[in-house]
Parts: structure tokens; sequence; C-alpha cells
């Protein structure tokens, strides 16, 4: 019966290597609920920031990297270090005392350093690194034909660059050869000179390094005493040139000194000034007796004045020469009037004669008393007035004579400050003169060896612990940097998180590199067996991951809507075969039959894992002859339930085959055959043939290789794929080394669990393959 004109009903028969077995299977009508193939393309996420746990990922991830360029440095590091000639360094430590205060270098500032600042210590410590002192020692050892300072012959670089400075600026005129020479030396001793200053005292600690050890001690001797000996001379030279200084000083101090005081001299004669001083002063004697005497004066004629108001009788407070001549006399017949009075009036009546007549006179004579009072009052208060007028005008004149008196005082003062200064001034300068013209000749140095150098035993450059320990730091910075910069270069997939994050499709699991573990699985030295792993050890890591990769399509897709399931991937390489025949070998059971077909038309694989020759009909010869049954094209596998069909011969034109519609009659018919159908399709990536099959299946998984693929190149592949009207059920991340979320890092220990249960597992394992590989039940 022609295969296309066959009813659904009839039983068909499946070939196990050439052998026709028939097997009483009876098809399935095909399902009535076939799903839409609409797959909505969603916008790509900004990429996040990344987090401190990223980071640490990166850096496990490349930590071969890591460690290659880390082993790299610190190798280059140990080579550099053990090779350089070692270098010596003799140190010193000078002691710089301060000077007396009466020392010649302390006549002011400007002639000594202050020691309280560290800028004395700098300045020393240039004089010490000075090219002047560098030249010296060059002229007192000879230096230009020593061979610790003998310059490195120029290479090749060296050469060229020289040349091409020389080319671009000859017009330029180019110092002697001698000079440039001693310049250089110069600059090479100064680059061995080191000086510190210990804290904040008077010692500098001064070091010279070398080659050899003795020579370096033998040149920081020399050095040292050219030092000592320029600071003498220049001390010596500072003194002379202080001594000639305070010459001149002295010379214009005693000039002022003559000046100054003939200036005071003739003010006095000008002035006639005999002495200031209050004691002796006759001017301010006689303002002072002035004050007082007006003072008193008022004070007079207040009293006077007030008497006068009141009507005081009493002249007790005239003075005598004041009082009148016949007061008194009156003032004595008042009291022996009185007397008599009263005497008369104890015996007489007050009508009395001689009574009345005593009355009369006592009145008269008050009368008489109180006049001359009066007058005597008013002539006294005019004197006073006359005396106090006298007195205010001697001290208006005492006043003026005071105040002439004092503006001389005051610049005579000036005049004898003046004097008394450039004396002092005088003085000084003499004494100062004296001294140097003492201390010229027996001048020291302030400098003194406390230390002397000795010879170094051990050498200071290279320093191999700090070396070292700077090539492990640089060689670890330089390979997380290498690490950083490899992430950043690779653009590739390398987790099941950045399957959700830059291709926006469900992951439907990681399967872990097989290749790390082929003791563990008994694979050692065969490149066969690997598609088999998760039929014939259902434990080990790699079956639960494909286990898991099955849950994952069923849990999001009710398994009666798909029956038909492309494998495919966006480049070569990426391991679709191997999930194909993994999938399609956990699909099948007693009860489940999984028809796995080679649709790869121009690099087929299923044909070479079955271990059938490229000869063999398959899925070409189907497609290619209307007379070839199905029957014949249809293999059963050594798992149960699982049945291939292999690619067959090559075709000239794949994508003429796979868009014809006994392509689509073929597939409707397996679908309803079999409960599923798995198609190993060719790469997306540079043919169509994929997009064409998966026009024609249920769904689409997608390989990724881990750390193969670009980012945009599978993003492109999942556009093509979509275009074509078909559902991506998810993607499948292969050879994961250790970023996937779910065989990551915790697949070490899982392997050391279930080790001694593999290697147990191993015989049975390879006795599979060799079944496989032979063909035989």
């Amino acid at each position: 019966m022609d295969p296309k004109n066959r009813r659904t009903d009839d039983p068909i028969t499946v070939t196990l290597g050439q052998d026709e077995i028939p097997v009483e299977y009876r098809p399935r009508a095909a399902s009535e609920n076939h799903h839409s193939r609409g797959f909505h393309i969603q916008e790509f996420d900004e990429q996040p920031e990344k987090s401190l746990k990223d980071y640490i990922q990166i850096i496990v991830k490349r930590r071969r990297a890591i460690l290659i360029v880390f082993l790299a440095v610190v190798s280059l590091t140990a080579a550099y270090t053990f090779t350089r000639v070692p270098i010596y360094r003799a140190s010193a430590t000078l002691e710089f005392e301060k000077e007396a205060s009466n020392s010649i270098n302390t006549l002011g500032e400007s002639l000594a350093p202050n020691w309280a600042q560290a800028e004395f210590f700098a300045t020393q410590s240039g004089i010490l690194k000075s090219r002047s002192l560098a030249e010296a020692l060059i002229d007192k050892m000879n230096l230009t034909k020593s061979q610790e300072f003998k310059p490195a012959e120029p290479g090749t670089l060296d050469k060229i660059a020289g040349w091409f400075v020389s080319f671009f600026s000859s017009d330029v005129p180019q110092p002697e050869g001698d000079q440039v020479g001693r310049e250089s030396l110069a600059r090479a001793v100064t680059d061995r000179v080191f000086v510190k200053r210990e804290s904040n005292s008077r010692l500098l600690t001064l070091s010279m390094e070398a080659k050899d050890p003795e020579f370096a001690k033998k040149t920081l001797d020399t050095y040292i005493q050219l030092y000592l000996d320029q600071n003498l001379r220049k001390r010596r030279i500072i003194s002379s040139e202080a001594v000639t200084w305070l010459k001149g000083e002295q010379t214009r101090a005693e000039d002022k000194l003559v000046k100054s005081m003939a200036a005071l001299v003739n003010f006095t004669n000008q002035h006639g000034i005999v002495s200031l001083e209050d004691t002796s002063n006759h001017v301010l004697r006689f303002f002072n007796s002035s004050a007082e005497g007006l003072v008193k004066s008022k004070e007079h004629r207040v009293q006077l004045e007030a008497l006068q108001k009141e009507g005081t009788q009493s002249l007790a407070v005239l003075p005598p020469d004041l009082k009148p001549s016949d007061l008194q006399s009156l003032k004595e017949k008042l009291a022996l009037f009185e007397a008599e009075y009263m005497q008369l009036r104890e015996i007489y009546a007050e009508e009395y004669p001689k009574v009345l007549m005593l009355k009369k006179q006592i009145a008269f004579l008050k009368n008489k008393l109180a006049e001359t009072e009066e007058k005597a009052i008013t002539s006294a208060l005019e004197t006073a007035r006359s005396q106090e007028s006298m007195q205010q005008q001697a001290f208006e004149q005492a006043r003026k004579e005071a105040m002439n008196n004092n503006s001389l005082g005051v610049q005579y003062a000036v005049l004898k400050k003046e004097v008394e200064t450039n004396e002092q001034i005088y003085k000084i300068l003499l004494q100062k003169s004296k001294e140097m013209e003492l201390n010229i000749q027996i001048i020291g140095n302030n400098i003194s060896v406390i230390d002397p150098p000795t010879t170094p035993v051990g050498s200071v450059k290279p320093n191999k612990k700090l070396n070292l320990l700077i090539g492990a730091f640089l060689g670890l910075l330089a390979g997380v940097f290498a690490a950083f910069v490899l992430e950043q270069m690779d653009n590739s997939i390398h987790s099941t998180e950045d399957v959700e994050k830059y291709l926006n499709l469900p992951s439907l699991g990681a399967v872990p590199d097989i290749n790390k573990h082929r003791r563990i699985h008994g694979l050692n030295g065969n490149t066969s067996g690997y598609e088999f792993i998760a039929h014939n050890s259902p434990k080990a890591p790699v079956s639960e991951a494909i286990k898991n990769i099955k849950t994952s399509i069923f849990l999001s897709i009710p398994a009666s809507s798909m029956r038909t399931i492309a494998v495919s991937s966006a480049v070569p390489r990426e391991g679709k075969t191997f999930i194909s025949v993994s999938i399609a070998s956990v699909l099948c059971s007693s009860t489940k039959r999984v028809l796995l077909v080679d649709a790869d038309l121009r690099r087929p694989r299923v044909g070479e894992v079955f271990n059938q020759p490229d000869t063999v009909p398959g899925l070409t010869t189907y497609l290619t002859q209307d007379d070839v049954k199905f029957q014949k094209i249809l293999h059963k596998s050594r798992i149960p339930g699982l049945y291939y069909v292999c690619a067959g011969p090559l075709p000239p034109n794949p994508v003429a085959l796979l868009e014809s519609d006994r392509m689509r009659d073929f597939i409707d018919r397996c679908s309803s055959v079999f409960d599923f159908v798995i198609l190993d399709s060719p790469p997306v990536g540079g043919f169509s043939d994929a997009r064409i099959l998966a026009s024609k299946v249920d769904g689409v998984i997608m390989v990724v290789r881990e750390g193969t693929a670009p980012v945009d190149l599978v993003r492109q592949t999942k556009m093509m794929i979509t275009s074509a009207n078909s559902r991506i059920l998810g993607v499948v991340l292969n050879m994961a080394n250790g970023r996937s979320s779910l065989y990551g890092s915790g697949y070490g220990g899982y392997y050391g669990y279930y080790g001694n249960y593999y290697s147990k597992s191993a015989r049975s394992v390879v006795a599979l393959d060799e079944s496989a590989t032979t063909g035989k039940n």
C-alpha cells in the first residue's frame, strides 16, 4: 500500500538495525487542539547595574585568567629581582651644633640660620645633594675612570631614539661630549646620595649607595670630608664678611653718636637750659607757688563774700592787718555799759533816768560797732579781690612759662634719648667687633660626625621580599583588571539569569559541562556515549539537569498541546544533538513513544550517535522517493520507547526538501503515531532550514552553549524564529561551568557526594557504549 494512502489506524512496523520487527502499536488520531503559533516579542530590558555578587562571580569565573596574569607578573618580578646587581648602602650620622648666643654667627638673623625652623635642614639636605659637591667628589676620587659609574652601552632602541631626536633637533647646538659625561656622572652621584633628618633633632643621616660595599664606605668618607671642608670655608668667609660689615657699622654708629651729642649741647646753650629736673627747675617752682597763692586768694575772697552776704558781725576771719584800730575799744566800752546796765536794772525800774541813759548808750555803741565791722568787711573784700586779680595775672604768666618749659623738655628728652641709643649701639658694635677679631682665627666647624661610615654587610637593593610582595599585589590587581576586561569584551551568555535578562525568554535549565566529569561518568578516553547518560545514569547530575528541562517544558505548556519539538541553536557546536537525544531519552518510557528525527540535512549526527552508517535510509530518502515506506526509515533504539530516523544521504538542496508538502505530511504522520517527535534541526544562523522546520512544529527549544555565541547573535536568532510564526519554548544552557543559578558552585559538592556511586556504575555506562557501538540487542 502506498504510504500516502495508508490508513492511520493500520499498524506500522519499526526496524532495529536492518531487521524488520512488527510492533503492535496502534497510532492515535491527531489531536484537534492545536495551539496558536504566535509569540509575543517583548522589548529587552536595560542591563541593570552590577552588584558585589556579580563582581565576585566574575572573579570566580575568570580565576584562571587571574591566576595566569598573577603568575606572569610574579615571575617577571622574581626574574627582575634576582637578576639585578645588589646595591649596598653605607650610612653616617652628622650632628649640627647649635651656636652659642655670643658666637660670631649669632650677630643677627641675616648672619645666622634659624635653628628652630626646618628650612635650615632642608637647605643642608639640598647642599648635600648639590651638583657642586658631586663634582668635587668626582675630581677627588677620579670617578670618571671608575667601573662603578661606567655608563651602560646604549641599546638598539636607545640608539634609534637618539637618532630620531637628533634628526629633528639638528639646528640646536649640542653640548660637548665631556660636558655631557660630567653632568651625567654628577647626576649619578647625587642619585646615590640619601639624606634624612632624624625627627625634630639636629641629626642628619647621610647615606651613599654603591655596588661594592667597600667602595660605598670609601666614597661616603670622602663625601663627608668634602662637605665639612666646604662648610668650614663658608663659615670663615661669613666671619670675614661680618668683620668688614661690623667695622663699617661701628664707624657709622660713632658718627651718629657724635652728631647727636653735639645737637644736645647746642639745644641747651640756645635755650639757656641748666636743668629740667623738677627739684632744680625754678620755672616749675614759680608756677607751683603762683597756683598755690591764687587758690588761697580765691578761698579768702569767697569767705568774705559769704560774711558780707550773711551779715555776720564777727571779724575773726579777717586778717589782723585789716581789722579797725578802734574796734576793740568800742567792744570794751560796750561791755562796761552792759555790765553797769545790768547792775542798775536790779536796783531801779526801767523808767529810771540813769537806766534809760545807759540803754541809749548801749544801743549807740552797738550801731557804731556794726557800722565799723561792715566797713571793715567791705574794705577787706576789696583788698581780697585786688589780691586775687594780681595772683591770677601771676599764675597766667607762670603757666605760659611752664608750658614753654615742657616743650623744651620734650625736645631735650628726644635729643638725650638719641644720644643714649647711639651710645648703646656703638658699645654693642664695639664689643662684637672685638670678639670677632679675637675669634676669627680660632673659628671651627659646627658639624661633627657622630657615627662614621662603616662597611655595609647586607644589600639594600633589590629588596626581594618587598619586590615580590609588590609583584604579587600588582599581579593580583592586573589579574582582576584583566578579568574585568575579558568580561567586558565577552558578550556571550553564561548563566540562566543571562538568558532571562538578555533574551527575555524562559530558561528551561542548564546542563553542566560533562567534559569535566569523564572520570565520574566512566567516559575517560571516549568521545561518544554522552548522549545516553541521562538514561543510563538516572541519578547523575546531568540526568537530573535533563529531567529538570523536561519538567520546565511541561510545567509551562500542557503536554497535550506539545507533540512536535524542534531543537536548534544559533551557531554550530552548541550541543543541540546531545540535548535532542538526552531529552528524547527522558521523555520515552514503556507507555510513551518518542521519535527522534535528524532534520539536520547539512551535518547530521544522529546516525553517528546510534552507530548507523551514512548510507542508511533516512529522512532524505523518504522525502525524495515516493515509493519508500515509512517503516524503512524508522529505527528502534535500545532504550524502550525511543525510535529514531537518520538524516540519510545528504541532498544538494536541503531547503527544497524541508519546504515540501511531503515534509509536512511526514511531521503530521509522526505526530499522529508517536507521543512526542523531537527534530534535531540545523543551526539558525546562516541557513533557513531551522526557520522552515520551526514553522512546521509545535515549539522550538534553543540550545545556547555557555560562553560561545554573542548575545546579539542569539537575539537575532530569536527574532528569526519568532518571525516564522513559531513558538520558542525556552532556552537550554549547555556546558554550564559555574555561573548558572542551578548548576554553579553547588555542583562540586553534588559530584563529590555521588562520586562513589558513579565510579561503581561506570562499567554499566561503558558497557552500554559498547553495545550502542556494536548495535547488538
